[in-house]
């Protein structure tokens, strides 16, 4: 099917207009999604810490203290120690979970720093952004590591989501107006200078074509004197 001038005019920027709405779209997403996840991580490095310093005062029972902050907290807490065993987790079986010492996070609160890390938890199978941060040495613990559920991250995320497609939706609609009105114009003027330089060609010396606005197609349209 043959398109008309309108419409190939229209079709080109459209799809371009599209594609740029689209790509514009999904790295706002991923640039939504990252700054959640480092809105929360700064949250939960705060809780982690605060949560050091009561580890740091109790009699080493790691298995009650793990169950007894993950009730005060509403998180995963995991109590390693330095060779990266696993010394209580609140929502699973310590002997029963793998070493951690080669995690991104365990290595570098071992090093004396935060760290952080997004996974999904081979144990749980629930995907976590991960704390963790050193502790004074106290009867073989050295890093406390909590886990937030990154389900309140995707929530947030899509909601997020749902807005900038809105906002993106209503851009593009506005966006192809505008090219239908202007794809729609510049056909008509170039299909009034196609009938005129034919009636040229046919002999028809009095025939003149619009002058304005000046443009390319004015300019030759003043040529077809």
């Amino acid at each position: 099917m043959k398109l008309s001038l309108r419409a190939r005019l229209l079709v080109i920027p459209a799809v371009a207009v599209i594609a740029i709405v689209a790509a514009f779209s999904t790295v706002e997403h991923i640039t939504q999604r990252r700054w959640l996840i480092d809105r929360e991580s700064q949250l939960l490095e705060r809780t982690t810490r605060e949560a050091a310093r009561t580890l740091e005062r109790s009699p080493g029972a790691w298995q009650t203290e793990a169950d007894s902050l993950d009730v005060r907290l509403a998180l995963r807490v995991t109590i390693l120690a330095a060779d990266g065993r696993v010394l209580a987790d609140s929502r699973a079986s310590a002997e029963s979970m793998e070493n951690h010492g080669t995690r991104p996070e365990f290595v570098a609160a071992l090093e004396g720093r935060p760290g952080f890390a997004v996974r999904r938890s081979i144990t749980t199978g629930q995907e976590y952004l991960y704390c963790a941060v050193p502790l004074v040495p106290h009867a073989g613990a050295r890093v406390l590591r909590l886990a937030e559920p990154l389900e309140i991250v995707s929530h947030l995320s899509a909601s997020l989501a749902r807005t900038s497609a809105a906002a993106s939706s209503v851009a593009l609609l506005a966006s192809l107006l505008v090219l239908a009105y202007v794809s729609g114009r510049f056909a008509r003027r170039l299909m009034r200078l196609q009938r005129v330089a034919r009636r040229i060609g046919e002999g028809d010396a009095g025939v003149r074509a619009p002058e304005t606005p000046d443009d390319a197609l004015g300019q030759l349209g003043r040529a077809l004197y």
